[in-house]
């Protein structure tokens, strides 16, 4: 029988998550499966396939994820009839980008237009993916249960005609719409390739999340923070049969699959005392490592979990933290793996199902959870791993513990620095989130880490996300406006190191927001020296808490609408970086009533006037 190729395209966790649950479900059909990252399956593997189901994510302003890149070029640029290939496609988004999930109707359109045979519709899921994604997949396997998979005569790939791709459309009939978090922020552990190490072939699993890579041990290493900084040295595997093509290259240094282990220079607090705030300024050296960036890009970094939440799980499932357990191809204590293999935050689903078997209360409900998508849905945005191993006395072996958790991954960052500025660094402005859940404590993985266990002299996994379509105009004398408020001035601070290392000339505008000016104004010295110097042309300031009327930054774009209006009907580069779930709804909405009110449009107008903007590169928006 010929097996179903189930592929994903992922930049976190969530797709190579769903692509091994759906192996799982095609597998209890008796059927024969393989899951393949994207970029593990090169283009004559995937013209020869006969039948394919993909999941993937969305990036950025419709672009695809990094491991997606290469085979997405590759089919867009396809003209070879694929009139034997049977497909599905599973699409992860979020709909406040205006190309919501535009890589999976990418993928799903043009293999369509290549002559593949759809096996059941697309579903574009947005943020809570869980119900859509089921859906899907119900109507896939009902679809399989119907079909052969007999081999079937070799095929010829000889070019045949092909409509080329056609620019993007708004709707989509053949797609399934759901209005419910596609790729939640990092849900995959990656290790470096030391310098000088030798690649080892390794045996492709059937599916699931294996790694080349192992851990030192705590022996090994000299001690249980220093495990954080030796922990991604490849070692050898054992000899297995040599692949049936020859190896890819090894990925460059500083990517994803490989990434740099960069050393922090600084790491300090933006905010000055007397404020809940912590953001945290982070210079990192990529002195030496060749990994190169520009403004508009984002860092990825690979954190390691808090080690006060690590020892409260072990206790509360009853085990020792020593017991060794296999993740992927690695074995390795129990406690080494929730520290830096495990998201000790996010709630598999298959966790609910370890507590409904091992645990000693509440096992109907963590029972009903695990069959019920909306109330699991619900209740994993209100807990964390802690409430369910705890909530539930779960006794479980180590190993099931280790199995029923989602990997943990890298968190993506806007890089705050200019290379012209900084050379041989890259800067992150983060901040660090604690908040209190169920009477506890509770701290974000990656900020709490850079907050608490990242100073200067530790070492961490880190890559360039090149960005798409958000970066600075080449264009020197281009006038910009730039809305960030609180981090999201990230980016806007290498744009100005950039103008002002470039000797830039075109007027810069910028809108900053935050709670209270004298103790949140982030980088103040540099952005009132840019004011003071010309670098910055004009600079409107919101702090809400500054006064009774609260203020925020489109409150001052419409105080000053008809010259914002002015400056973009002279030609400006608008820019948007923050919060997706308000603020950039609320700075486009206000965005929308100033070109009608300045303008002359009606709604309608409007919109199509900042249609034209994103079109010609001049509306962009990093949004998160």
């Amino acid at each position: 029988m010929t097996p179903i190729y189930i592929l994903f395209g992922t930049e976190t966790y969530n797709a190579q998550d769903l692509a091994d649950r759906t192996a799982e479900a095609v597998e209890a059909l008796s059927l024969p499966v393989e899951v393949f990252g994207m970029d593990e399956l090169d283009w004559a593997e995937m013209t020869a396939a006969h039948t394919v189901l993909i999941i993937t994510s969305t990036f950025g302003d419709g672009e695809p994820p990094s491991n997606a890149e290469e085979l997405h070029a590759e089919l867009m640029a396809a003209t070879t009839a694929l009139p034997h290939l049977r497909f599905s496609v599973c699409s992860l988004g979020d709909s406040s980008y205006p190309k919501f999930c535009q890589c999976g109707i990418e993928f799903d359109e043009r293999l369509a237009a290549l002559g593949a045979q759809r096996i059941a519709a697309r579903v574009d899921c947005d943020v809570d993916f869980e119900g859509p994604w089921q859906g899907w997949l119900d109507a896939n396997l009902a679809a399989l249960g119907q079909l052969s998979f007999e081999a079937a005569p070799a095929v010829d790939v000889a070019p045949a005609p092909v409509a080329q791709p056609a620019a993007p459309v708004e709707q989509h009939a053949v797609a399934q719409q759901f209005t419910v978090p596609a790729e939640q922020p990092a849900q995959h552990a990656h290790q470096a390739v030391q310098a000088g190490a030798q690649p080892v072939v390794e045996a492709r699993p059937k599916y699931g999340r294996q790694s080349p890579y192992r851990y030192l041990t705590e022996e090994e290493a000299v001690d249980y923070a220093d495990l954080a900084t030796q922990a991604y040295i490849r070692l050898d595997a054992p000899a297995v049969a040599p692949p049936k093509k020859a190896p890819k290259a090894p990925p460059e240094p500083g990517s994803r699959k490989n990434p740099y282990i960069a050393t922090i220079l600084e790491n300090y607090n933006l905010n000055t005392p007397g404020t809940a705030k912590e953001t945290r300024h982070l210079s990192i050296s990529l002195k030496g490592s060749g990994v190169t960036y520009k403004v508009g890009d984002a860092l990825g970094l690979f954190p390691n979990n808090c080690p006060d939440v690590v020892r409260r799980i072990v206790h509360a499932a009853g085990l020792r933290g020593d017991e060794i357990v296999r993740v992927g191809v690695e074995d390795l204590p129990l406690r080494t793996a929730l520290a830096y293999r495990l998201d000790c935050v996010q709630i598999d689903n298959k966790l609910y199902g370890l507590a409904a078997s091992t645990g000693y209360r509440e096992q109907h409900a963590f029972e009903a959870l695990s069959r019920d998508a909306a109330a699991r849905t619900a209740f994993s945005a209100a807990n964390h791993v802690i409430d369910v191993v705890d909530g539930s006395w779960m006794r479980p072996e180590p190993q099931a513990l280790v199995d029923a958790m989602r990997p943990l991954g890298p968190r993506l960052y806007s890089i705050s620095s200019s290379p012209l500025a900084h050379p041989d660094e890259v800067h992150l402005t983060v901040d660090v989130v604690r908040y209190e859940m169920n009477g506890t404590l509770r701290k974000g993985i990656s900020s709490s880490f850079i907050g608490e266990r990242c100073g200067p002299g530790v070492k961490v996994p880190v890559y360039i996300r090149p960005s798409g379509e958000f970066g600075l105009v080449d264009d020197d004398m281009a006038p910009i406006i730039m809305v960030g408020p609180g981090t999201g001035l990230a980016p806007f601070r290498a744009f100005l190191e950039e103008r002002e290392a470039r000797g830039a000339k075109g007027y810069s505008w910028l809108f900053f927001g935050a709670r209270q000016s004298e103790h949140d104004f982030l980088y103040r010295a540099q952005v009132e020296r840019w004011r003071d110097n010309g670098v910055l042309t004009r600079l409107d300031l919101a702090f809400s808490r500054d006064q009774a009327r609260k203020i925020y930054v489109q409150t001052k774009m419409r105080e000053h609408g008809a010259d914002l209006f002015a400056w973009l009907d002279a030609g400006s580069y608008f820019y948007i970086c923050g919060d997706a779930s308000r603020m950039a709804k609320d700075v486009n909405d206000a965005l929308i009533e100033i070109i009608c009110t300045y303008g002359g449009y009606d709604r309608a107008g409007a919109d199509a006037y900042l249609e034209r903007m994103h079109q010609e590169g001049r509306y962009q928006r990093d949004v998160y």
